[in-house]
């Protein structure tokens, strides 16, 4: 706890599509997210108003949603 981490390199390897969510309200910063998202080849970041990082709980058909519309999208490119 307390400690920083760089993830960036690995997720620079990671070429499958990718969906980061971030909580409007999450007290990471959108930055942090979109670091991972530019870090990811192919990557899709969606800002969840209203939520924080627990947006799943808080919000799960919004969360539901998100997933769904970003999974039917990766399949469509199949």
């Amino acid at each position: 706890i307390g400690q920083r981490h760089d993830y960036r390199p690995a997720l620079q390897r990671i070429t499958a599509p990718t969906l980061v969510l971030h909580g409007a309200n999450d007290l990471q910063s959108a930055s942090v997210s979109q670091g991972y998202v530019d870090a990811l080849v192919n990557a899709k970041l969606v800002v969840v108003p209203d939520a924080t990082h627990f947006m799943f709980t808080e919000q799960p058909a919004r969360f539901a949603e998100e997933v769904k519309t970003f999974l039917q999208a990766v399949l469509a490119e199949e």
